[in-house]
């Protein structure tokens, strides 16, 4: 597209804009020439491609910031959208909670009947479909593999700098601001001073005391590291200074470095041997396997020239559960995926996953979709149909309350005759925050497509809520300047973004992308 508007960078901006990147500028702050060149070898470029990259650079955010700029944001626009987002409203509320609306009795059985046959998808199952599997997992094969010790062995004697614990100690330590100070902490505890009364003592000077247990030199910085592990046991350090102000140590105890026996680590060593040998095993399984179903062999057949047990699954679903809606446990990752993708009585070519697992399987059987038989769901339907009753109750006890609230009645009277309480929001908008965020989102919804005065009722979680409208608090453009241009801001960049994606949706179009797959997959 560059090339196409014929856009052009000189070769002055190539060079300002080199001289004016960090990277190439020494300690006095100005470009340097031989750092530039350093970096540049370093990285394997000539100045010539490097000026290259530049330009093409400087080109492309020309051209973006071209269309950017011209992605402005109307004012009428803006104070629209802000009188929208701000305004707020002061709505009257009385919750109906569907516990609360009586006792409940049972349905006959043409109630049952006809709630399961109006509500289908509440009582469907997903398809389901039953699968065997050979599966050749690392972990799996590594339980089997035995490590001789000549191998352990080896690999400690290989890897003995691993199995060294550094060097450990308990430090004490008083912070405090100045050097004075610090002078005066480390003479008394010098003397055998308690590190806490110490602080204590100099509470004022704003000190303050920690333990630090079993650190290494590497979890302390560098300064009160190298203060801390130069001491001996019991030895107070001087005043030492960090970005934290100024610091006095006393050692407490040291535990000495020490390397770790073949004995102690020897379980360690065993399972990750076992674990390279098993991936090795693993990938030789996976040769047998296709051989074996290659030459016309069944799974089972081929599990047992592996020795390997087949694995059987009844029921799984899509997202890899069983029928009781529990994940089927012992599975590779794509392992649902994998039986959905392949059709009945088929198998899968061998499937990855992971680095270690690789597995065959069969789709035995599929049972489609479809609703339950009504005796399986039978105490589902009856919960579902006690709970619909429970909240057509609380709506109509609602509606009572709305009608005896709309003749000019307060809700907080009309909702006192039914043993209720109203209660009033703060001052909300379509998007609330604290405080506002306890409000209950049916209610925020519902308060902005009333008018007010109106009384409504609107469904909830649990019950239903009768609402009013009591006040409209519009938001004014003028007096809230802050807010109206941070608002433009964001609207100013949603509106770049959009021009930007058109941007490169019409670069593909006008110039399409190819990929030529069987020149990735070698490097993928």
């Amino acid at each position: 597209e560059l090339n196409r508007l014929n856009l052009v960078v000189t070769d002055d901006a190539v060079r300002d804009a080199v001289q004016a990147d960090p990277n190439f500028q020494g300690a006095s702050g100005t470009f340097d020439p031989n750092l530039f060149r350093r970096v540049l070898q370093l990285n394997g470029l000539s100045e010539e491609a490097f000026a290259a990259l530049v330009r093409g650079d400087i080109a492309r955010r020309k051209l973006i910031s071209a269309v950017a700029a011209g992605a402005g944001v109307p004012e009428t626009i803006v104070e629209a959208i802000f009188r929208q987002r701000a305004e707020r409203r002061i709505v009257d509320y009385v919750f109906v909670s569907s516990e609360d609306t009586g006792p409940q009795g049972e349905p006959g059985a043409a109630q049952v009947q006809a709630y399961y046959d109006a509500h289908p998808d509440q009582f469907s199952a997903p398809e389901y479909r039953a699968a065997t599997a050979v599966i050749l997992s690392a972990p799996a094969v590594a339980a089997t593999m035995t490590v001789a010790d000549a191998q352990i062995e080896e690999a400690y004697q290989a890897r003995r700098g691993e199995f060294t614990e550094p060097e450990r100690r308990t430090v004490e330590q008083v912070l405090v601001g100045d050097e004075a100070t610090a002078e005066l902490v480390r003479d008394r505890l010098a003397g055998g001073a308690d590190v806490d009364a110490v602080a204590r003592d100099f509470t004022a000077e704003g000190a303050s005391s920690v333990r630090l247990d079993q650190v290494t030199r590497s979890q302390l910085p560098g300064e009160l590291g190298d203060a801390a592990f130069a001491l001996s046991a019991d030895d107070v350090s001087a005043p030492v200074r960090s970005p934290l102000g100024w610091h006095v140590m006393r050692v407490v105890s040291i535990v000495d470095a020490r390397e770790m026996s073949i004995a102690e680590v020897r379980d360690q060593l065993v399972s990750e041997l076992a674990q390279e040998k098993a991936i090795d095993e693993v990938y030789t399984l996976t040769t047998r396997l296709e051989d074996a179903l290659g030459g016309g062999a069944t799974l089972e057949e081929a599990a047992t020239m592996l020795g390997v047990q087949p694995l059987r699954v009844e029921a799984i679903d899509a997202d890899g559960r069983d029928r009781d809606g529990v994940a089927v446990a012992g599975l590779p990752e794509t392992f649902a995926q994998t039986v959905f993708s392949t059709p009945e009585k088929s198998e899968s070519v061998l499937t990855e996953s992971g680095r270690d697992t690789f597995f065959v399987v069969r789709t035995d059987a599929v049972t489609p979709a479809g609703v339950k038989p009504l005796s399986e769901v039978k105490d589902q339907v009856v919960a579902a149909w006690k709970s619909d009753q429970r909240a057509d109750r609380a709506k109509a006890q609602a509606s009572a309350i709305a009608e005896a609230a709309r003749p000019g009645t307060s809700l907080s009277a009309a909702a006192e005759e039914k043993g209720l309480r109203a209660q009033t929001t703060p001052a909300i908008t379509r998007a609330p925050a604290e405080p506002n965020q306890t409000v209950p989102q049916a209610i925020v919804e519902a308060s902005f497509s009333a008018t007010a005065g109106e009384t409504i009722v609107v469904p909830g979680d649990d019950g239903a809520y009768v609402l009013r409208v009591t006040e409209v608090i519009e938001a004014d453009p003028n007096t809230q300047t802050a807010a109206v241009e941070a608002l433009r801001r964001d609207l100013e960049r949603q509106a770049q973004e959009d021009a930007l994606a058109q941007l490169s949706i019409g670069i593909r179009r006008e110039f399409p992308v190819t990929m030529n797959p069987d020149a990735l997959e070698p490097i993928f």
